[in-house]
């Protein structure tokens, strides 16, 4: 979906303490191994595909912790 279609949305990575928005057509690729979750959509409708790959990797350790979250990291967007 564009970004005229809906407000809110994308995918909150912990360790980055950011949450990443994507436009139509781009793909966020990252170890699963990372935690994240889906950012609520505030209005409007977001059409998205979503592809689980195996490939997990025992070296990539995510000691982000869930005392750090908040909305405010949430609402700290990066546009790709």
């Amino acid at each position: 979906s564009s970004h005229d279609e809906y407000t809110g949305g994308g995918t909150y990575i912990r360790c980055m303490k950011k949450t990443v928005r994507m436009g139509l057509g781009q793909i966020l690729v990252h170890p699963g191994e990372l935690y994240h979750s889906g950012v609520n959509i505030s209005s409007g409708t977001r059409m998205l595909v979503v592809c689980f790959m195996d490939g997990f990797d025992p070296d990539i350790i995510d000691d982000s912790v869930a005392s750090g979250d908040d909305l405010q990291n949430e609402n700290n967007v990066i546009m790709l």
